[in-house]
């Protein structure tokens, strides 16, 4: 079990979710209905989870007019609740996601374990955009400071560098293109 399901089985989950969307986006501010609606969680919930982070100074709270914005405060609460949840585990899914679009993709394995800030992908297929993925690849990097090494490959290549050894260990498929789909 990984460490956010285990907070997730501990805490209440749409408390963890909502930290873990202002530690991925430490230094922003925002409003209540952005916070609700990125994290799914109801608004009447999202507030009153706020304002029990709020009491506990986790989150800053500031009112303009009639609004208020709402911050990760930067101290030792989320200094140590930094260190336990991460939102890395979103950088592999979000690039799946976007690369899976480019057509001649087939397959998108990640290659060995994810680690807290870097993941190793092969992006299986004829004539991929390489320019496009290393786009995806810059977003990435720079939106969540989390590292894709990725390599291309052809069916037959990846087949073949399988077969003698060269992609042993584990393997998940994150994305893969139905037949009907081609």
């Amino acid at each position: 079990m990984d460490e956010i399901e285990f907070l997730k089985g501990l805490f209440d989950h749409k408390i963890v979710e909502i930290l873990k969307y202002f530690i991925a986006s430490s230094g922003k501010q925002f409003y209540l209905k952005e916070i609700s609606d990125a994290v799914g969680v109801p608004m009447a919930t999202t507030h009153r989870i706020l304002q029990k982070l709020h009491s506990l100074e986790i989150i800053i709270e500031t009112n303009i007019s009639k609004f208020k914005i709402y911050q990760l405060a930067d101290n030792e609460q989320t200094k140590f609740l930094s260190r336990f949840i991460r939102y890395s585990v979103k950088a592999v899914e979000i690039f799946a996601d976007q690369v899976s679009k480019v057509p001649n993709i087939q397959r998108i394995i990640l290659h060995g374990k994810e680690a807290d800030n870097r993941a190793s992908l092969l992006l299986i297929g004829e004539g991929i955009d390489v320019s496009y993925v290393k786009s995806v690849v810059t977003s990435i990097k720079e939106q969540y400071n989390y590292n894709i090494t990725h390599m291309t490959l052809s069916e037959e290549q990846y087949q073949q560098m399988s077969d003698m050894g060269l992609y042993s260990g584990s393997k998940k498929i994150l994305f893969e293109r139905s037949t009907e789909e081609n």
